[in-house]
């Protein structure tokens, strides 16, 4: 076995806590880029129904340098997956291109 190799006998889980988010909020500064990831979680309403209701699970901030390396890291592998599994398409992507589209935008040629 060289050097590179892994196996089970010799990996070692990462043991970091694990958080699922389905949402998130930005927070800017000068200074710092701020990160509250969101889960939605089931709440009874007063007349007995349910509802989902976000709530925060992480909280991730860092300097806006370092954003700017994730940006960089997360388009890369975004668009390397949709070259593998298709084009991703969310509420967010869909309004945002929209509004790029829209009338003050259009030039007239």
């Amino acid at each position: 076995m060289t050097g590179d190799e892994t196996t089970e006998e010799t990996a070692k889980r990462v043991n970091l806590p694990l958080f699922y988010a389905s949402s998130f909020q930005t927070i800017w500064t000068s200074n710092d880029l701020s990160l509250m990831f969101n889960a939605n979680n089931a709440v009874m309403l007063p007349d007995g129904g349910l509802a989902a209701a976000p709530s925060p699970v992480a909280l991730l901030s860092m300097s806006p340098q370092s954003a700017k390396d994730l940006l960089i890291v997360l388009r890369d592998g975004i668009e390397a997956y949709e070259k593998m599994y298709g084009e991703i398409n969310t509420d967010f992507v869909t309004r945002r291109a929209a509004q790029s589209s829209g009338p003050e935008n259009d030039t007239g040629e």
